[in-house]
């Protein structure tokens, strides 16, 4: 598989996987979770803001500047609001 592949195989999966994890979530706290432990999807929503987390993965390869750039240019969904209630509407 080359890389290409694997980026597009994941970028594929990632909305899935982020909308199952927020639902199992509820399931099993009763709760929507709170945005920061989203830290492996925070990409597919604007954020409300950038916590210690968020920031700390921009930073991971020194180029936070163009990550925060990247992030408020090409979120899928303009809150967290609209993300969770995506999540809410998905069936496995």
């Amino acid at each position: 598989m080359t890389l290409d592949e694997y980026y597009n195989k994941r970028k594929c999966n990632q909305l899935k996987e982020a909308a199952t994890f927020v639902r199992e979530y509820k399931k099993r706290f009763g709760k929507v979770p709170p945005e920061e432990k989203l830290n492996e999807y925070f990409f597919l929503f604007k954020p409300t803001h950038l916590n210690t987390k968020f920031k700390a993965q921009m930073k991971l390869m020194d180029n936070y500047e163009l990550s925060k750039q990247l992030l408020y240019k090409n979120y899928q969904f303009s809150s967290y609001e609209e993300f969770v209630e995506y999540c809410d509407e998905q069936t496995e």
